[in-house]
């Protein structure tokens, strides 16, 4: 979140919350400096076979209220799921599934090494032929 420009530096933009008890919210992102603008988020790592479903999305909806939240999996949301925070009065959250991940991990370099390759492009030096 961090990378893609949301909270206001890298040590006080946000915390983890306890594994139990957090009531569907892993972190929370503070936007600005006061921590008057909250992104709660959740995280779901799934086996690409399962799906993220409707009563794990209405929890997290439960838990942030009509605060902004981002619901992260590694698999795919069910259509049930999406058809819930599709419906107007769910617009504060957004879904992001595995494929999604991957390409905003892909475009803000997180967890990617940059490789450097060289290519080594050869010109007919003429004047050396002329001597």
């Amino acid at each position: 979140m961090l990378k893609m420009g949301y909270g206001f530096d890298n040590f006080e933009s946000g915390h983890v919350t306890k594994k139990s008890g957090d009531g569907g919210v892993d972190s929370i992102i503070f936007s600005d400096k006061l921590g008057l603008e909250k992104i709660y988020v959740q995280a779901k790592r799934y086996d690409p076979k399962n799906s993220v479903g409707s009563p794990e999305v209405q929890q997290f909806k439960g838990s942030i209220g009509n605060s902004k939240g981002v619901f992260i999996t590694t698999s795919y949301f069910s259509k049930p799921a999406i058809a819930f925070v599709n419906d107007k009065s769910n617009s504060n959250i957004v879904l992001i599934d595995g494929d999604k991940l991957t390409e905003l991990m892909y475009e803000f370099g997180i967890g990617l090494q940059s490789k450097v390759t060289t290519i080594d492009i050869k010109e007919l030096d003429t004047d050396y032929f002329n001597k």
